[in-house]
């Protein structure tokens, strides 16, 4: 998959009087004076968690290694110390839009990452639905720790990223390992900011584009013999909640700690099966057919857990009952609940 399909504008030419943020996807047009911005970092420094990081980052400026990611994950007295800042935008700590973690993610990133706080006029647009569990905030993240990386000096715009792509294709892809790992870093505490408790597993694909494989407490790699697939994604438009839905999946593990697990393990074995799928197919011991005949089966059978861990919707059932008389496999996508189903096209 290709990295990064937000686009997102810097321009630190913006009057030094204020700074900016215009999400139109979200519906968030903000900007403060100076003034209220300086306070609102010295109230940020001032807590426990942000102090550690604005230290380690003015540290860091003068040896261009920015500090690592554990250091500045927003605290709730991070949290609270940028309520005001929000409130002057309309944007209230109780907001249950995406409007306020997707301002707080910005301006956590901002205040940690540029403690000499240099002007900024920041615009983002998605090219992915928002809230539909194709990655949108992953992409968001992995743009805006880009973003404040360079603004911060901690990366150079043209030394540390690809600007010679064609079509764009490649453009703005961290140019280095180290880069392209920083980066991921710093999406990573924007995704603890919108998700809570994310895997890391959408910032890093956004990141480093392909197909990864993911296990905890293990580093991602890529998928062998992976090249491509196609799918038919369809947007059922019923807005989404990921911490709602992984909640509801914490609240069914409770009531049944006898069943859930088993079907935890099941998913992970739907996992493990596509990664053997594809290690034989690049062993040459699986044919192009044979490869979609198992891949079939096991979207059936991914969705089917899924289902039973009470994290599909109607609107996604209206999908697979469409599909299925045509003889495609269908299944939710990102955390369920709404969002978006993706059906596997055989070749």
């Amino acid at each position: 998959s290709p990295p990064n399909p937000s686009s997102a504008a810097v321009d630190t030419a913006a009057p030094a009087s204020h700074l900016r943020l215009h999400l139109p996807d979200v519906g968030l047009d903000a900007a403060w004076p100076f003034a209220a911005v300086e306070a609102a970092a010295r109230a940020h420094r001032a807590t426990s968690d942000a102090t550690t990081a604005a230290t380690t980052v003015s540290a860091a400026a003068a040896s261009e290694k920015p500090p690592p990611p554990q250091q500045v994950f927003l605290s709730e007295a991070a949290r609270a110390a940028l309520a005001p800042l929000l409130a002057d935008a309309g944007v209230r700590h109780d907001d249950a839009s995406q409007r306020l973690p997707a301002a707080l993610a910005v301006l956590h990133l901002y205040f940690s990452l540029c403690p000499s706080l240099p002007p900024l006029e920041l615009s983002i647009r998605s090219a992915l639905p928002i809230g539909a569990g194709l990655g949108s905030s992953a992409s968001y993240s992995v743009c805006i720790a880009a973003g404040m990386l360079v603004l911060g000096g901690h990366l150079d715009a043209r030394a540390d990223f690809h600007h010679d792509g064609a079509d764009d294709e490649g453009n703005g892809r961290p140019a280095t390992a180290e880069a392209a790992a920083l980066v991921n870093d710093w999406a990573f505490v924007s995704e603890t900011v919108l998700h809570g408790n994310p895997s890391g597993v959408d910032n890093s694909v956004c990141c480093f584009g392909g197909a990864r494989a993911y296990a905890k407490g293990q580093p991602l790699r890529a998928v062998p013999g992976f090249s491509s697939m196609r799918f038919i994604v369809t947007d059922t438009r019923h807005p989404k909640n990921t911490k709602a839905q992984v909640a509801g999946v914490r609240r069914r593990l409770d009531a049944f700690p006898r069943v859930v697990p088993h079907l935890l393990d099941a998913v992970q074995g739907v996992a493990d099966s596509f990664l053997d799928l594809f290690a034989r197919a690049d062993a040459g011991g699986e044919s192009k057919a044979d490869v979609d005949r198992e891949m079939e089966t096991l979207v059936e059978m991914n969705h089917g857990a899924l289902v039973a861990l009470g994290v599909s919707h109607a609107s996604l059932e209206r999908v697979r009952a469409a599909t299925a008389p045509l003889g495609l496999a269908s299944k939710l996508t990102g955390a369920g609940g709404g969002g978006c189903a993706i059906t596997f096209v055989p070749s």
